[in-house]
């Protein structure tokens, strides 16, 4: 009957399919299984965002199937990856281990200190997160006037979101009510 994307941060991973029977839709959804990680699915649709439930390895894959209430419409799925025991950061529907350098994005900011810019996305939202060395020198000083301060495994960090080309602090994400966390 339909299928859409299935992300994991900006990459398009797998697909869910769905079909109508009975006044119910089944929903399956279906990615290559990475080992040592526990994949969530969440699901877009046009009655807003919810939360699906968790991926199992099934002949090397993760797969997920679930009824959905007939009428309501997936536009997009998206995997929340995590480590086993890991949560997510505070604010955030990302953990630490969602983030990874990333050349780009430091280049576009012009960064100061190489190889600190850490990026994780979550749907239509890229959180940057970087290291504060009080008295140091910070990868993305022109950032500091909105970042948010964290502390992550005792070491301070900054956190900003980039929606629409536009840098945000996270207070204006939440009081949008786009962290889902």
């Amino acid at each position: 009957m339909g299928t859409c994307g299935l992300y994991l941060g900006r990459r398009e991973v797998g697909e869910l399919a769905w079909h109508g029977q009975n006044g119910r839709l089944t929903a399956v959804c279906s990615c290559p299984f990475e080992a040592g990680m526990i994949y969530r699915v969440v699901l877009q649709t046009d009655r807003g965002v919810h939360r699906l439930g968790v991926m199992l390895p099934e002949d090397q894959r993760f797969t997920l199937r679930r009824e959905l209430p007939a009428g309501m419409l997936p536009q997009r799925a998206h995997v929340d990856r995590t480590m086993p025991g890991e949560a997510h950061l505070p604010g955030l529907p990302l953990a630490f281990s969602a983030f990874s350098w990333d050349e780009e994005e430091e280049a576009a900011l012009d960064c100061t200190v190489k190889g600190q810019l850490l990026r994780g996305d979550w749907m239509d939202t890229c959180y940057l997160l970087f290291p504060l060395a009080p008295g140091g020198q910070c990868c993305a000083p022109q950032l500091l006037c909105i970042a948010t301060q964290l502390e992550l495994e005792g070491r301070p960090y900054g956190l900003v979101c980039r929606r629409d080309g536009r840098y945000l602090p996270l207070s204006d994400m939440v009081r949008r009510g786009d962290v889902l966390w």
